[in-house]
């Protein structure tokens, strides 16, 4: 596992490229959040499915989330009408994974029972990740009963052999992810 130092206000350009191409070529990540350190990988990469199921510290949910930087972006990959988009507009400061039916334009793979998870992020770091990619990634939080998600210590330590580049940005103070399921 390789670990690379993320300035926290002014990531480097330079490393944010380098995680860019990384997610791009299916690597798993571990990249700071607004819920503390989670798991990141690229939304087409299927394979990592299997490597994500070996991890014990993993949140299980029953629907995938996307990651995604603005609501238009996440509407290309769930169906939103007005009264559910409303609904995100309204809560758009709060952390929050909305369940929704997927769209044609999702993978697959991360449609499980005909719904996706869509978490619309307002964080700098994560926000420059995506800009740079162009695509939502797929989100795994950690188990912060398990491992601690405020720093990188705990996940060096557990989790080296099934990531492949550890994002440090010094400590995170997390706020919990909220989930609403506006499917109808």
């Amino acid at each position: 596992m390789q670990t690379l130092y993320l300035h926290p206000q002014n990531p480097q350009p330079r490393l944010l490229k380098q995680i860019a191409n990384a997610l791009n070529d299916a690597q798993l990540i571990i990249y700071p959040t607004q819920m503390g350190y989670a798991i990141l990988s690229h939304m087409n990469a299927k394979n990592n499915l299997h490597k994500i199921s070996t991890i014990h510290q993993i949140i299980n949910t029953t629907h995938h989330t996307l990651l995604c930087r603005s609501l238009s972006e996440a509407a290309q990959y769930a169906d939103i009408n007005n009264q559910q988009f409303k609904i995100i507009k309204n809560q758009s400061n709060d952390i929050a994974r909305f369940i929704l039916s997927p769209t044609k334009q999702t993978p697959k793979y991360l449609n499980t029972k005909n719904a996706i998870g869509i978490h619309i992020t307002n964080h700098p770091l994560t926000n420059a990740l995506i800009d740079l990619l162009e695509t939502p990634v797929v989100i795994h939080e950690l188990h912060h009963e398990i491992i601690d998600t405020t720093t990188t210590y705990e996940i060096q330590e557990n989790l080296s052999q099934h990531i492949d580049i550890l994002v440090d940005a010094g400590t995170i103070n997390p706020s919990p992810l909220s989930t609403k399921n506006l499917i109808e």
